[in-house]
């Protein structure tokens, strides 16, 4: 669970708000939202697998949609060309939107994804589990199996 929404699950909205130094409103709306990743006014969103830029307008009709597996959030590769998140999720955003790279195009990638196709097939003489999915390309996979391991698949 992210800090943000273990803070809003386990502390009354007034403490929660203190805590983020978030507004009371924003809080309380936050809170609304069942997904433990929550969304914010403005983030940027694209239909789920495919589709056209959009940004979040309805904190709880978004968040449903992103339970359905219909939309996904987007993050932002800094560049000139880029839309750029608004409300809200601009000021959440804002301090990874490196100006240096502004001669760069860049683009927004899903931030959340859905494996799919998984399979898992145990070894026990060998205590080894076997993984197998699929994710569309450019999905960060090495993150994914990093994430479900809880090791770093990187040299030292």
């Amino acid at each position: 669970m992210s800090r943000l929404s273990c803070i809003i699950t386990t502390h009354a909205p007034d403490l929660a708000s203190q805590k983020l130094d978030y507004p009371l409103d924003l809080v309380k709306a936050l809170a609304k939202q069942t997904p433990f990743f929550k969304l914010f006014l403005g983030d940027v969103i694209m239909p789920y697998p495919h589709g056209k830029l959009d940004y979040v307008k309805d904190m709880l009709y978004a968040s449903q949609t992103f339970t359905q597996k219909k939309i996904s959030p987007t993050g932002l590769l800094c560049g000139a060309t880029i839309e750029r998140a608004l409300s809200d999720a601009y000021y959440l955003e804002e301090p990874y939107d490196d100006s240096e790279l502004a001669s760069l195009r860049g683009d927004r990638r899903f931030a959340w994804i859905w494996p799919e196709e998984i399979m898992t097939q145990y070894n026990a003489n060998k205590q080894q589990l076997q993984v197998g999915f699929y994710l569309p390309k450019g999905s960060y996979a090495t993150t994914f199996l990093e994430e479900i391991g809880k090791f770093s698949l990187k040299e030292k």
